[in-house]
């Protein structure tokens, strides 16, 4: 399994707000749908806002959009 991630800010004129793209790649692949889970939404399992878009087999994505900018270390565990 191999997982990437990349940021961006959004168009111009939301200067305020990034995007995180996190990339999913996984040999084991089957029919179960695939979420993300963390502090961000209380360890909450299989919580259809975090569900990964299937791409293809093998490859799940999830953008998360509209995070605020700030100087503060992030909480995302």
């Amino acid at each position: 399994m191999f997982a990437s991630a990349s940021a961006a800010p959004k168009a111009a004129g939301h200067h305020s707000r990034n995007m995180l793209t996190l990339d999913l790649f996984t040999p084991n692949d089957d029919t179960r749908p695939v979420f993300l889970t963390g502090s961000f939404n209380s360890w909450t399992t299989q919580d259809e806002r975090f569900k990964m878009l299937k791409i293809k087999d093998g490859h799940y994505q999830f953008v998360f959009s509209d995070i605020p900018l700030t100087d503060e270390p992030s909480n995302i565990t």
